[in-house]
């Protein structure tokens, strides 16, 4: 009976603490081919890794053969001014060469903001590596997160990247049981999508290359609010249904 009760414990523990990341396709799942990622921006030898992997069958590969060419990957995440956000994210060097020489660069900016984070990172072997830090918004608007590598010596070398979070720091979140309450419909959708079954703050929309598109702002009282995703173009889009300090995502489809 003890152990029933513990483990009914730490169940309700881990679902009390769940956060939602904002970065869609952060586990690299998703591509359009096995050069083009879903929903980032990248540049200059990206491609897919379905070899080495933290995590899910895939990770992202970055290559450099060339210090003058620079790979890089890009995601717009949705911040609030004033809100902490932990940024956590894994990756393993395939090569040798994991010196001081070869780093790997994790950038959050936004043009007339004035908070700005540019920290590198390194490895002492060939395992997966952890890193995470943390970011304070000053906007309320779409920061640009973004891992580059370069190679100060010339030497070519390649690197994955794995399992990227961001989400509110020290947040609670709802516990899964009531995000698995909520609906949303008609789904696709046309215009107006109903939400139910939660109360809510703000829903804002973002487009698969993580644009803000939309934003609403509801009633916190109502447990049912429509939205309008009329005039947008056809295609998969993330709403994110904000509650003061929790969020959580759902993908809806506009035909």
């Amino acid at each position: 009976m003890k152990r029933k009760l513990l483990c009914l414990c730490v169940l309700s523990t881990f679902n009390l603490f769940a956060q939602t990341n904002l970065i869609q396709n952060g586990g690299f799942e998703t591509w359009l081919n096995s050069n083009t990622l879903s929903g980032w921006t990248s540049e200059n030898n990206v491609t897919q890794n379905t070899s080495y992997y933290s995590e899910g069958s895939k990770s992202v590969q970055l290559s450099i053969t060339d210090k003058t060419v620079i790979p890089k990957i890009l995601f717009q995440v949705p911040m609030e001014a004033g809100k902490t956000y932990t940024v956590r994210f894994k990756y393993k060097y395939q090569n040798s060469n994991y010196s001081g020489l070869h780093p790997i660069n994790l950038k959050i900016e936004k043009e007339g903001s004035a908070m700005y984070i540019s920290s590198n990172a390194f490895a002492s072997n060939n395992n997966w590596t952890q890193r995470e830090t943390t970011f304070t918004s000053d906007q309320n608007t779409s920061y640009d997160l973004s891992f580059s590598i370069f190679s100060i010596d010339n030497e070519s070398f390649n690197v994955l990247i794995d399992d990227v979070e961001v989400y509110i720091e020290g947040s609670l979140g709802i516990e899964d049981s009531v995000f698995d309450k909520v609906a949303l419909y008609p789904n696709p959708t046309k215009d107006e999508v109903t939400i139910t079954n939660i109360a809510l703050e703000k829903a804002t929309v973002y487009n698969t290359l993580g644009q803000l598109v939309k934003s609403f702002s509801l009633n916190s009282s109502n447990t049912n609010n429509t939205i309008s995703l009329g005039g947008l173009p056809k295609g998969v889009y993330y709403v994110y249904l904000i509650n003061q300090e929790t969020a959580s995502v759902k993908k809806v489809i506009v035909k």
